[in-house]
């Protein structure tokens, strides 16, 4: 692929990010859990930049998209919004400690599809641990998908579909 570079001095105003959640536990062994988050990318801006793709020089541009903040009614980012909600049991024994957690998300773009459409792709995830005496080992899994109309494809459908799978493990002493 081909590589661009750039230099010069440039200022990131990063975007505010706040959130808050709640967990409920009726047993010890038992929790429920939810939470929000919202970042205001549409804060997000490069500010001073220089762009050796187009010659331009002290623009501000919008991050990561890095489109023209002058070109605000067009391409302005979105804020994103991500909504999740979760569930964990932890089998007890006298050495051993299983938790076993399911959860589900929404979680919003900074970008709009080709019709203008806020984007908000949806996903799942489950996980498995075992911590015995120093050693915890854990296990997790997340799935993504989402539909949205792409315009470098004729604005046809695009799905997005991804799977990952997480695998930790810590030693405590």
């Amino acid at each position: 692929g081909r590589q661009i570079q750039y230099s010069g001095k440039t200022t990131l105003q990063w975007p505010e990010t706040y959130g808050f959640g709640i967990a409920f536990a009726p047993i010890d062994a038992l929790t429920f859990s939810v939470d929000y988050t919202r970042t205001n990318w549409s804060d997000a801006i490069l500010k001073d930049f220089n762009n050796a793709e187009t010659d331009e020089t002290s623009i501000d541009v919008y991050f990561p998209t890095m489109k023209r903040v002058s070109d605000e009614a067009k391409s302005k980012q979105l804020d994103t919004e991500q909504i999740r909600f979760g569930i964990e049991y932890v089998y007890i024994s006298d050495d051993v400690l299983i938790p076993f957690r399911l959860g589900m998300f929404s979680d919003s773009q900074y970008y709009k599809d080709a019709s203008g459409d806020k984007i908000t792709f949806m996903g799942l995830t489950g996980g498995l641990g075992v911590k015995w005496g120093p050693v915890a080992v854990d296990f997790a899994m997340l799935y993504e998908s989402g539909s949205y109309l792409e315009a470098n494809v004729s604005y046809a459908a695009t799905s997005f579909n991804e799977l990952k799978f997480f695998l930790s493990t810590i030693f405590s002493f």
